[in-house]
């Protein structure tokens, strides 16, 4: 039987304010006191594996409030570790995973009144808890962070290198609190050789890299050009948004491009490289492509738009169901740069945290787009507890003379997973602070008790017996069996494949071109020629020899008017690029595939997958019509 693909139908049109048709592309922002929004149709629920939905579609789906996408955007449960490192040292050592069946590491930092790290404290000085009983300790380990490059060894040794995720928040950044001084300050001053760090703003993530010098030019553009797209993405929804439940066009193509050119730059053109930790650039959005397949929780959902969201398709249909696209809803919504964040921080070795810069209470969620609020800490606490991910929140909107300052339930998340949260300091001193808390620290691994792996949340409560100090450690874990590294590997491209596959957007962390020619007929069959070309060189390719050697999953569907996948084929590629200058060709791969089917075909889809970053890149298109 075939198979049904996923929702792309046709998208609600736009009036101008003389009530004449218009197209979403010839929508600008000199125009946009004139646009109003249709309604949106119902969404349809569909059961499928493919969306074709193709260049030439129009993406009507938009524009609800800011304020309620802000306050209402959330995704499901934890999945895939995401990069498999390959290379030297220098771009990191192979992808960790964590021990989750014997022993459970708790990374514990312990603080005296004054907010000081404690040293010299040992394994008798400690007692952990999990779910209100106390577990005996199998593990224990000082961690100290210096500028000594040391080799790690996995989940349960101690911690040689720190990874930092900054996330811009959308909206204002840079006043009262600093921003973009405090950042350059802790880039120039306070991190350590061997840390890794990454940017993560509107709808874009670069790369974890050692190369501050790279990630400090990337800050100043944010300086100079935040605050204007700032005020070009809001004035813009505004402008076309109608209340929440109608559509709008998405964000104009300029804007997009004229972030990519002004902020990230070359770094946007870049591929990994495993000798030379270049930083390169990723859209958000990807990272969440199916986000809840991997590992096997028990998560009773999150709430979004009074509905319990539990996986990627669900996420998904919620995002269109507002008006939006996922890649336009990462541009305005520091939630989803949050889960995005803590999937991307997951799959690395060493210390993990992502530091929040917003103004934005993440963890609060409405109904139907209006209050009143719902708090959903206790989602994005398990979230990132499962990732071992601790989160630095620095609410930058200031403080108030009268009623509440900053965000009580950003506290709580900074708090319960590890982490730090201030709304006085500014980003100077926060991030200094940061940097002291993370530097020691004590790695304790408990023995869990003998009970299923069932997937369900358990809480861990760490105690000390040495009165006046306070301890902070991540409160909580999902109770999942350990994967094999290879068999996590392999889970993991099938499902971020299927993701792609059902995306109703192309992703475009992997170039890839995609053409057709005119269906032709043969024995009553039909036949459709597709020809796919990826660019090699933003692939990571390891030297070898004479050659530099990559892999690549390539993936073609066809579909009919219906909707269904009619006929599909896959092969993995080996690439193999010769090193010397003179021989080199033009770095591509080129493929020319032939699918036969016994349906009327309409469209083509193409899926590539990169094993060592764990990158995609996907295109749909309308085959010709047939004469």
């Amino acid at each position: 039987m075939s198979e049904r693909v996923g929702v792309w139908g046709r998208s609600p049109q736009i009036k101008d304010g003389r009530g004449d048709w218009i197209r979403t592309s010839d929508i600008s922002l000199p125009k946009r006191a004139l646009y109003r929004a249709e309604p949106r149709p119902d969404v349809q629920q569909a059961s499928t594996a493919v969306s074709f939905r193709h260049p030439d579609m129009p993406v009507a789906r938009f524009a609800v409030a800011l304020c309620a996408l802000a306050a209402g955007l959330t995704a499901a449960a934890p999945g895939p570790r995401e990069r498999q490192t390959q290379g030297t040292t220098r771009q990191g050592p192979p992808q960790v995973f964590r021990a989750r069946t014997d022993v459970v590491p708790v990374t514990v930092t312990a603080v005296d009144r004054q907010g000081k790290p404690v040293t010299g404290l040992t394994q008798a000085d400690f007692e952990v808890l999990e779910n209100g009983k106390r577990r005996p300790i199998a593990v224990f380990h000082t961690q100290s962070i210096t500028a000594a490059a040391l080799p790690a060894a996995g989940p349960l040794a101690p911690a040689t290198r720190r990874n930092f995720l900054i996330v811009f928040g959308l909206g204002r950044i840079e006043e009262p609190t600093d921003v973009f001084d405090g950042l350059d300050d802790f880039l120039k001053h306070r991190v350590l050789p061997q840390d890794r760090v990454a940017l993560m703003g509107f709808h874009r993530a670069t790369s974890f890299t050692t190369d501050y010098t790279a990630i400090r030019a990337i800050v100043e553009r944010f300086r100079r050009e935040h605050a204007r797209y700032w005020v070009d993405v809001t004035d813009f929804i505004r402008a076309t948004h109608m209340p929440p439940g109608f559509s709008g066009p998405p964000l104009p193509k300029e804007i997009l491009e004229g972030i990519d050119k002004d902020i990230f730059g070359e770094a946007l053109l870049r591929g990994p490289d495993p000798v030379d930790d270049r930083i390169y650039v990723r859209t958000t959005a990807n990272l969440l492509l199916n986000i809840d397949r991997v590992v096997p929780i028990k998560e009773t959902g999150w709430l979004q738009r009074g509905k319990r969201v539990n996986s990627f398709k669900e996420l998904q249909d919620a995002v269109i169901s507002g008006g939006f696209n996922l890649k336009d809803a990462t541009v305005v919504s520091t939630r989803l740069k949050f889960v995005a964040g803590v999937e991307y921080l997951r799959r690395l070795e060493g210390e993990k945290r992502i530091v929040i810069l917003a103004q934005d209470p993440i963890t609060m969620s409405t109904v139907q787009g209006r209050p009143p609020f719902v708090d959903n800490v206790d989602a994005f606490v398990r979230r990132a507890n499962d990732a071992r991910v601790m989160v630095d929140f620095i609410w930058t909107g200031g403080t108030r003379i009268r009623g509440d300052s900053g965000c009580q339930s950003c506290r709580d998340l900074a708090e319960r997973t590890g982490g730090n949260y201030t709304s006085l300091d500014k980003v100077g001193p926060a991030l200094a602070r940061v940097d002291q808390l993370s530097r020691e620290s004590y790695l304790i691994g408990y023995v869990p008790p003998d009970a299923p792996q069932d997937g369900v949340y358990r809480e861990i409560e760490v105690r000390t017996k040495r009165p006046g100090l306070r301890l902070i450690y991540r409160t909580g874990y999902y109770a999942v069996p350990e994967v094999a590294p290879e068999a996590l590997v392999q889970r993991t491209a099938v499902v971020r494949q299927e993701a792609a596959q059902e995306y109703e957007l192309g992703v475009d962390d992997i170039p890839v071109s995609l053409s057709a020619e005119p269906v032709a007929i043969r024995d009553g069959k039909y036949l459709v020629t597709a020809r796919v070309g990826v660019d090699t060189s933003r692939l990571l390719l390891i030297d070898q020899g004479s050659q530099r050697i990559g892999q690549l999953d390539v993936k073609v569907f066809v579909g009919d008017a219906r909707e269904r996948v009619i006929a599909s084929e896959g092969v993995r590629v080996q690439i193999r690029e010769v090193t010397s200058a003179a021989a080199r060709p033009a770095p591509g791969f080129q493929r020319a595939f032939v699918l036969q089917t016994g349906e009327s075909p309409a469209y083509v889809k193409v899926v590539a997958y990169e094993y060592g970053t764990d990158r995609l890149g996907s295109r749909s298109i309308k085959l010709p019509a047939r004469k």
